[in-house]
């Protein structure tokens, strides 16, 4: 069995399709982590213990066009997913340990080895990150926590890792256990609301579910 990736525009067409260079068999892990940068490059990681040994994942680029790299050895532990850098690249999540998420690394477009992530970046293990104003800085978002004022705080970073400010989104009500919260490419905030305050029939099964948005609150 192979591993399709595809291409697909903004009108929902195929641009191109690539499979991944690894044939996997019947109890192969099949664990595969995929990443765009502003650049339009797209690194495609999986797990390859046949490769690279235990818990190690292979990585191969992908130009605009379609065009493969070189496979390397991409990560070694528990990956969870990529996130554009400002400059093109890409920053790396995961886990240094069970339940424990840290940055685990970066990647320069098109690089076949991974660097170690910024200080300000490696200071900020339980977040993710996204894009603001235009792309000249990130937003930090927290994920999600018992909160006793059921708020969550963005803290709006530049490239340098210089805190510019922070905004913080308070649902009110006391005390929660808050969910995600996103911004969008035009700068839109969407803060999902707290599970334990949402309708559930069909015993759990079937829930509610409410946001809160803010049109290019970062723009």
């Amino acid at each position: 069995m192979r591993l399709l990736l595809d291409a697909i525009d903004a009108a929902g067409n195929i641009r191109w399709t690539r499979a991944l260079p690894d044939v996997f068999g019947k109890g192969d892990s099949r664990a595969m982590r995929v990443g765009v940068d502003r650049q339009g490059n797209v690194l495609a990681v999986w797990s390859s213990e046949r490769r690279y040994g235990t818990n190690a994942w292979a990585g191969q680029w992908f130009d605009p066009a379609g065009t493969p790299g070189a496979v390397f050895h991409a990560a070694t532990g528990s990956l969870d997913k990529f996130h554009e850098r400002v400059d093109g690249g890409l920053f790396l999540a995961g886990f240094s340990a069970p339940n424990q998420p840290a940055w685990l690394g970066q990647f320069d477009a098109q690089a076949t080895s991974m660097s170690p992530p910024p200080d300000w970046l490696a200071s900020r293990p339980n977040t993710a990150l996204h894009m603001v104003h235009g792309g000249k800085g990130y937003a930090v978002l927290p994920k999600p926590a018992s909160s006793a004022a059921c708020e969550q705080q963005v803290e709006v970073v530049s490239p340098s890792g210089r805190t510019c400010g922070s905004s913080t989104f308070n649902m009110g009500g006391g005390a929660c256990s808050t969910s995600s919260i996103i911004v969008g490419y035009d700068g839109t905030v969407v803060q999902q609301g707290p599970r334990e305050r949402e309708t559930c029939t069909a015993a759990g099964h079937q829930c509610t579910c409410s946001y809160r948005y803010w049109p290019g609150f970062f723009r």
